[in-house]
C-alpha cells in the first residue's frame, strides 16, 4: 500500500433548532422533513408530509406524516420483554450522520440516523442495538431479509469455519440466532469480501478468529464506502486478520481484551470516530488504523511497538503514548492534527516521518538518551509542524541538539 493515500470524510453538520408555539421543532432532519414535539396528539394540520412528531411526556413517536395524516405512533418508552427496557436513565433523543457511536448517549436514550432515517434504541447496558425502526418517509419500504438457508453459505467440513457467504443480497445477518452458524469459531479469509449490502452482522458468541479481508471491500469501488456496517466484535475473539475490515464504513470500534493481535491494515480506510484498543495487544501493525476520523486515542500499556503508517492520515488531536512503547515506526502518526506530544523515556527509537505534517508546537522528551538513531534522518521526524519548544532532560540538552540539528534553537531543559 502506498504511504500517502488521502480519502474524503464527510462530517455531519449540527442539527438546527427551530422554535414554534404549542408544538416545538427539536431536530431538523432535512429540508421538508422535521421532527416536531408537543404534549398533545398531533393535529391533522400540524406539519408537512414527511415530518415526524414526538409527543411528550409519553414519548409516542409519530411519522412520517403522509397525505392521510399522522398514523399510529411508536412508543419510545419501551416495555418489559421484546420492546426493551423502560429506559429510566435516559431522557434524550440524539441525532447524527450514520449509526450511533458506542460512546454516544446513556442507557435509555434513543438515536435518529438522519441520513438513513433510522431510529435506534433504547440504549442498554451493553450498548446500542444493531436493529432499528425504519423512518422511510414516502419511500417504498425495503424488502426484508429472507431466512438463512444452507445455500447462503459454505462451511468447512467440521462446520467450525465460515468459508464463504454466498448471498450478495443479505443486509442484516444474525449468526448467533442460527442453529448452524452459531457454532462457527472462525470467519475465513475473504468470507464476506465485497458483500456491500451488509448493514448489520451479529457474529457467533464463541468466535475466535476473523480472517484476512474477511469483511473488506474494494478500495477503488466508490460504492464500497457508502454503506456503514455495524459488527460488534465478540468477547472471545483473539485474532483479526490483515485488512479484515478495510474500507468497510465502520464508525465505532471496541476491541475486547481477548484480542491479542490484529493484522496490517485491519481497520484502515473506515470512518472511525471512536476506538477502544484491546489491552492485550503488543503490536499496532502497519496501516492498522490508517485514514480514519477519531480525534483521540489511548494506546494501551501492553503495546511495545507502533509500526509504520499505523495511524497515517487521520484527525488525531491528542494521543497518550504509554511507558510500555519502545519503537514508533516510519510515518506512524504522519498527517494528523497533534498539537503537543510527550515521548516517554522507554522509547528506544522514533523513526523517519513519525510525526511529520501535524500541528505540533511543543514536544517533550522524557528520556536522557535521545531515541533518534542519526541526525541525517532526524529532520523528517517532525517536518511540517509549528514547533516552538522542545523540552528535554537538563543533562541531555547537548545530545538532543546534536541529533536534532534543525531544531537546536528550540531545544531547552525541562
Amino acid at each position: 500500500m502506498k504511504n500517502f493515500i488521502y480519502i474524503a470524510m464527510a462530517i455531519a453538520a449540527p442539527m438546527a433548532l427551530v422554535n414554534c408555539t404549542k408544538e416545538k421543532t427539536i431536530v431538523e432532519v432535512q429540508k421538508g422533513n422535521t421532527i416536531l414535539s408537543g404534549t398533545e396528539t398531533p393535529t391533522a394540520t400540524l406539519g408537512n408530509v414527511g415530518d415526524y412528531y414526538l409527543r411528550l411526556p409519553v414519548y409516542d413517536f409519530y411519522g412520517p406524516k403522509t397525505a392521510e395524516g399522522w398514523g399510529t405512533p411508536v412508543s419510545l418508552k419501551g416495555a418489559p420483554g421484546n420492546n426493551g427496557a423502560a429506559g429510566e436513565a435516559g431522557t434524550k433523543i440524539h441525532s447524527g450522520n450514520g449509526a450511533p457511536a458506542a460512546d454516544k448517549g446513556k442507557e435509555g436514550d434513543w438515536y435518529i440516523d438522519t441520513v438513513n432515517k433510522r431510529l435506534y434504541g433504547p440504549k442498554t447496558a451493553t450498548g446500542w442495538p444493531i436493529t432499528y425502526i425504519g423512518l422511510g418517509g414516502n419511500k417504498e419500504e425495503e424488502e426484508p431479509d429472507q431466512p438463512i438457508t444452507a445455500a447462503d453459505y459454505e462451511l468447512s467440513p467440521d462446520g467450525k469455519t465460515l468459508v464463504k457467504w454466498k448471498n450478495n443480497k443479505t443486509k442484516n445477518l444474525d449468526m448467533q440466532a442460527d442453529p448452524v452458524l452459531k457454532n462457527v469459531t472462525a470467519i475465513g479469509n475473504y468470507a464476506f469480501e465485497d458483500k456491500k449490502s451488509l448493514i448489520t452482522v451479529v457474529l457467533p458468541e464463541n468466535l475466535l478468529t476473523i480472517g484476512d479481508r474477511a469483511f473488506a471491500t474494494d478500495f477503488f469501488t466508490a460504492e464500497s464506502i457508502l454503506n456503514e456496517i455495524i459488527i460488534p466484535i465478540p468477547n472471545k475473539v483473539t485474532h483479526i486478520g490483515k485488512e479484515a475490515f478495510m474500507n468497510r464504513g465502520i464508525s465505532s470500534l471496541i476491541l475486547p481484551n481477548s484480542v491479542v493481535s490484529i493484522g496490517e491494515g485491519a481497520f484502515a480506510f473506515n470512518t472511525l470516530k471512536s476506538v477502544v484498543i484491546s489491552n492485550s495487544i503488543t503490536v499496532i501493525p502497519k496501516n492498522a488504523f490508517q485514514a480514519n476520523a477519531f480525534t483521540t486515542v489511548t494506546i494501551p500499556n501492553s503495546v511495545v511497538t507502533i509500526e509504520d503508517d499505523a495511524f497515517l492520515v487521520g484527525e488525531l488531536t491528542s494521543v497518550n503514548i504509554p511507558n510500555s512503547v519502545q519503537v514508533i515506526g516510519i510515518n506512524a502518526f504522519d498527517h494528523n492534527k497533534l498539537a503537543t506530544l510527550t515521548i516517554p523515556a522507554t522509547i528506544k527509537e522514533v523513526k523517519e516521518g513519525a510525526f511529520q505534517d501535524n500541528r505540533l508546537t511543543s514536544i517533550t522528551f522524557e528520556g536522557t538518551t535521545p531515541p533518534i538513531k542519526s541526525d541525517k534522518n532526524s529532520k523528517t521526524i517532525f517536518d511540517k509542524n509549528r514547533i516552538q519548544h522542545i523540552y528535554v532532560p537538563a543533562s541531555s540538552v547537548a545530545a538532543y541538539k546534536a541529533l536534532l540539528p534543525t531544531y537546536q534553537s528550540y531545544i531547552t531543559a525541562k
